[in-house]
């Protein structure tokens, strides 16, 4: 089938068909295409978060960080969004080297669960990576403040510690 053909008064019974059809252009390297069957599917206004959330990761991997802020937004007003969602998005800018991008997302991410203890580690890895070890020390602290066994969090947090003491 080509994506040319689909139509919009069929494109709700075949979302899954779509988002399958997105999801084998980009394991092709076609991420274009993928944004472009995406781009169907929101015009035709039945577009879920899931989608979007792949739609934010495309265009930072595109280097598009305006249109993925603008689908988070739109994750964001649909609810439920769920941190994880947004915390994929986060990883996905943050590995990108997008880090003033991926720290709103974070943001919002922890707007939604304040006491999500790996999303908290995982910001703090952001900031470790922007070389910011007090912010990255203050989110591992609050990450074992939750859970206090948490074995990562108090590994990395440790590794911090001398960082910001010279140790």
């Amino acid at each position: 089938m080509k994506h040319e053909t689909i139509r919009a008064g069929r494109l709700m019974p075949n979302m899954r068909v779509l988002n399958a059809i997105a999801d084998l252009y980009v394991a092709l390297g076609e991420e274009e295409m993928a944004i472009s069957v995406l781009e169907m599917v929101k015009e035709a206004r039945v577009i879920d978060i899931e989608t979007r959330a792949t739609m934010a990761k495309l265009y930072a991997r595109q280097g598009k960080i305006d249109k993925a802020l603008e689908e988070v937004g739109e994750i964001i007003k649909m609810k439920p969004a769920t941190a994880s969602q947004l915390e994929d998005i986060a990883i996905t800018l943050k590995n990108l080297k997008k880090y003033k991008a991926a720290e709103k997302v974070y943001g919002n991410a922890l707007e939604i669960e304040p006491k999500n203890q790996y999303l908290l580690f995982n910001f703090g890895v952001l900031y470790w990576a922007e070389k910011k070890y007090a912010q990255a020390l203050q989110m591992w602290e609050k990450a074992l403040a939750i859970d206090p066994d948490f074995a990562q969090a108090k590994k990395w947090a440790d590794k911090a510690r001398k960082k910001l003491t010279g140790n």
